[in-house]
């Protein structure tokens, strides 16, 4: 079986490199070749059945190789004179004037500290623009809404990004024209569309900036625009296009002797081939790329194209050279804390050690990749959240600007046509526009806060989904291997026991945790069949006799916080399971749950021995609800637990 097509594409270039990799500062600014500076974002995951042994594999390439990375560049600018480094740059602040080289030192501390230390980069930034504003130095307000445009980018601030590279634009537009900060606007606002996967938009401003390009006949800036739109038309699908303009950019790199913008483009054009299946022109991008890369000493790149390359190994049914490969790429992402091509090369051993029949060392990398997997799924839920609110928040902010500009507009017609006797009938109008502005401003705010909570349900829903269907899939999948060769051993084995209970058990997790955080289940009817489910699973086989008594909660009806539900079906969990395990003696189990006075009332016990343990969990719980928790031996014998807490 084939490995599944890479469909979405590889990364430009790893995370931003720091200032002393770039080029150094000269007496008429940053050399010929601008400093390569990049991003690395994750984009949501989707998932494919493709690859019936680890369809999570796809999932996790999607991860990694799903956005590319656009090269976030700022424009080439003079040197600021006096020392490079960090040190002298602070202490120039300290002791310079507030003049326009007071905005130089500025600025170039927010593009230094940009690499490891955002908040005060930006912090700097900010000083900078405000300076070179009260200054009226319009080079220097370019500068710096440049840097700060590419400190939020790289903090995922979309919104105060496209804020600072549209002010930039603006700016730049201006006669006289700066051509140069208008491409690189252009390709900051192409950048954070990408982010956001709204890839249209990407594109369109990418074109613009590559026609600034070529227009000032820049070869190193079409270079850049160039291979960012290959690599954006490549996601889109538009095979043809997206390789013309790659090979396009790495022939200007080539003229340029930058071997980075080399490796970069050579690693998309492998990604390209390798989706169309023709994995040995695939194979030999990916080769040169990683000669170019083990050059420069570049493990960013020498991982990502080492993993790539062991996935076209294994799509050609190579297993040594592809275990090779993936092994390889392992090694320099761990080096290069490259968190989405070690999971990446996690999933590719397990394939193959599955293919191979060892499946002891396949079930070994798969654990590996699950625990990379769920780092990189909350990530990205994370950040689709986040995109969803800069949209929201954006859409509403120019409703509002349109609602108060129309508003302005209409009061200046009427104050200029009416007269002066005419002011009680204006300060009526007046006060009714500003009772509609308080109502539609109420009215706003009231559909924010619904579309909030139903986001938060819809998220829920879905990450209950996603893992229900990948993990919960995956976990059913190995507990059935472990089944089958339990059931093909010759003779009991304690550690394929061990297995198999283990696969039971963690799917059962599993279950509890898409239960629990399933926003379709906040409602007293999923409780109660959830508890008699349980009470069927671990009482009732143990040969106890179970009764479930319910009262004041409407027959199962009527909403229930998410939060309540949850613990109050663990705390019952934990009741049951202790009179399963430690009440000797037991023959029946009695659950009373009821509803009195707004309060909840929950009831476990048993007819055994009580247990010589305590319920410190169950209390933590309790707590954690700022209810109240007793547990110890029953009135009629036995060990009873009663929880009591408040409804609302």
């Amino acid at each position: 079986m084939s490995c599944p097509s890479r469909t979405t594409g590889a990364c430009s270039l790893p995370p931003r490199i720091p200032p002393c990799t770039a080029p150094g500062l000269t007496s008429s600014g940053r050399s010929a070749a601008p400093a390569v500076r990049t991003f690395w974002r994750r984009p949501p995951i989707f998932a494919d059945s493709s690859f019936p042994e680890f369809a999570s594999i796809k999932l996790l390439r999607a991860c990694w190789l799903a956005t590319g990375c656009l090269l976030a560049v700022l424009p080439l600018r003079p040197a600021v004179a006096g020392g490079s480094g960090l040190d002298s740059l602070r202490q120039r602040l300290h002791t310079g004037p507030a003049d326009t080289n007071r905005v130089l030192v500025l600025d170039e501390l927010c593009w230094q500290l940009s690499n490891s230390d955002l908040r005060q980069a930006t912090a700097y930034g900010k000083q900078g623009l405000q300076l070179a504003r009260r200054l009226g130095y319009r080079r220097g307000q370019l500068k710096c809404l440049t840097d700060l445009g590419n400190c939020a980018l790289y903090s995922a601030d979309y919104l105060a990004g496209t804020r600072y590279f549209l002010a930039a634009l603006k700016l730049a537009q201006q006669p006289p024209a700066n051509a140069q900060i208008i491409g690189f606007a252009y390709n900051g606002l192409a950048s954070l569309h990408l982010l956001q996967k709204e890839y249209p938009e990407a594109q369109r401003y990418l074109e613009q900036a590559l026609a600034q390009a070529r227009q000032r006949r820049s070869a190193a800036d079409e270079a850049l625009f160039a291979g960012n739109l290959g690599n954006v038309l490549r996601l889109r699908g538009q095979v043809a296009p997206a390789r013309q303009q790659l090979t396009r950019a790495l022939a200007l790199y080539d003229s340029l002797g930058n071997a980075l913008g080399q490796t970069s483009c050579l690693t998309n054009l492998a990604q390209l081939a390798y989706d169309q299946h023709r994995y040995e022109q695939a194979r030999q991008y990916a080769q040169q790329a990683i000669r170019l890369a083990a050059a420069d000493d570049n493990l960013y790149y020498l991982g990502v194209n080492y993993a790539l390359l062991g996935g076209i190994e294994q799509a050609l049914g190579h297993w040594a050279a592809a275990q090779q490969a993936s092994r390889k790429g392992l090694a320099y992402a761990r080096h290069s804390d490259n968190t989405e091509v070690v999971a990446e090369c996690y999933a590719d051993l397990a394939s193959l050690s599955q293919k191979q029949g060892d499946y002891r060392q396949a079930y070994a990398w798969q654990q590996r990749y699950l625990a990379a997997h769920d780092s990189l799924l909350n990530t990205a839920k994370t950040e689709e959240i986040a995109a969803l609110r800069v949209r929201y928040d954006t859409e509403q902010k120019e409703l509002r600007i349109r609602t108060l500009t129309q508003q302005t507009q209409v009061q200046e017609l009427r104050a200029g046509q009416q007269q002066r006797s005419q002011l009680q009938a204006v300060l009526l109008l007046a006060g009714a526009a500003v009772l509609v502005t308080v109502g539609v401003l109420a009215y706003l705010s009231q559909r924010r806060r619904l579309a909030r909570l139903l986001r938060e349900q819809h998220l829920r829903t879905r990450i209950a989904a996603d893992l229900h269907d990948e993990v919960g899939t995956l976990l059913a999948r190995v507990s059935m291997q472990a089944d089958l060769l339990h059931q093909t051993q010759p003779a009991p084995n304690p550690a394929f026991e061990r297995l198999l209970t283990n696969a039971r058990s963690a799917a059962g997790t599993m279950r509890d945790i898409v239960w629990g955080i399933d926003a379709q289940a906040d409602n007293v009817g999923a409780l109660l069949d959830r508890m008699r489910e349980h009470l069927d699973q671990s009482a009732a086989p143990a040969g106890l006799r179970t009764h479930l008594d319910v009262t004041g909660l409407d027959n199962g009806e009527g909403p229930l916080a998410s939060e309540l539900r949850q613990q109050l079906y663990l705390i019952f969990k934990e009741a049951v399971t202790n009179a399963v395990r430690h009440a000797r003696g037991a023959t029946a189990l009695w659950v009373d749950l009821r509803r009195q006075a707004g309060r909840l009332h929950l009831s476990v016990r048993d007819n055994g021995q009580p247990p010589a343990t305590g319920p410190r969990s169950m209390q933590r719980r309790a707590e954690s609800l700022g209810g109240t928790l007793t547990a110890g031996p029953g009135p009629e014998g036995g060990f009873a637990v009663r929880l009591d807490v408040a409804l609302g």
